[in-house]
């Protein structure tokens, strides 16, 4: 997701359908991303944009497991499997 709602600093969404027919939820304060939850479409290699991305990221699928990532300015670059949860967690 390219920008936020200016006029809610602070919620979440669900539900939001992105390339390779994955899913995709976001909880965001003051203006920031704070995790994101996506579950894999197709599965296989997903990049996810963010300038919130450059800082201190911690991926794990929905159950708590350190998944590998590559970070890359404000890129993150993640193996997912078909129909799996997981977890960005930005911050903290």
């Amino acid at each position: 997701m390219p920008a936020l709602p200016a006029a809610r600093r602070d919620g979440a969404v669900e539900g939001l359908r992105a390339r390779g027919g994955h899913t995709v939820g976001i909880t965001w304060a003051s203006g920031q991303p704070r995790e994101v939850r996506l579950t894999a479409g197709k599965g296989g290699v997903v990049k996810l944009r963010n300038a919130a991305f450059g800082g201190r990221v911690t991926v794990t699928t929905a159950d708590g497991r350190p998944v590998p990532y590559k970070a890359e300015g404000d890129t993150l670059t993640l193996p997912t499997r078909q129909g799996k949860p997981y977890r960005v967690q930005v911050g903290g």
